[in-house]
This record gives C-alpha cells, sequence and structure tokens, in this order.
C-alpha cells in the first residue's frame, strides 16, 4: 500500500481553519520550521496556498514562495489574482 501524504489530508482542515481562525492558523504555521512548511504548501492546491499566504506575515510568505520549486511559485502567482480574499467571521 503507497504511503499517504499528509498534505492530501490537510487540505479539508486548513480550509476550515482559514474561514474561521485564520489569525490562529497563521501562530500555528510560524511555529514550523519554514523548510517543513514549503514542503507541506507545495503539495496544497494553488488556491489554497494563495489564501494560506494571506495570513502569513508577508516576509514569511514570500521566504515560503522563494524555497518552493519553480513550478509551483509560478502556478500560486498565477491564481492570486483569481483567489476571492478570506472573509472572516465576524
Amino acid at each position: 500500500m503507497p504511503p499517504v501524504r499528509a498534505s492530501k489530508l490537510l487540505p479539508p482542515d486548513l480550509e476550515q481553519a482559514l474561514r474561521d481562525e485564520p489569525e490562529a492558523l497563521a501562530e500555528t504555521l510560524l511555529t514550523l520550521h519554514i523548510e517543513d512548511l514549503a514542503e507541506l504548501v507545495a503539495e496544497l492546491p494553488p488556491t489554497l496556498v494563495v489564501q494560506l499566504m494571506q495570513v502569513l506575515p508577508l516576509e514569511l510568505a514570500a521566504d515560503l514562495l522563494s524555497r518552493m520549486p519553480e513550478q509551483v511559485s509560478v502556478s500560486i502567482i498565477r491564481f492570486g489574482p483569481t483567489v476571492q480574499p478570506i472573509r472572516h467571521p465576524g
């Protein structure tokens, strides 16, 4: 049986956290090593990555983008303008 990739299990949880608790999600992601975070994020759907980048501090988002494979970072940049901003609960 092939191993299950963690990134395949995380998108629903990340989407829920982005909708319900974006600040808490950002704080949690800040505790991860940048290389681990880049590896995880590089496997997520580009639209989810763009939303995720919106809640991260700008410097971290830029660092994260620079550590991803070129084809992944290019697709994220292309998706950016088409992704709806995150709506904070309130």
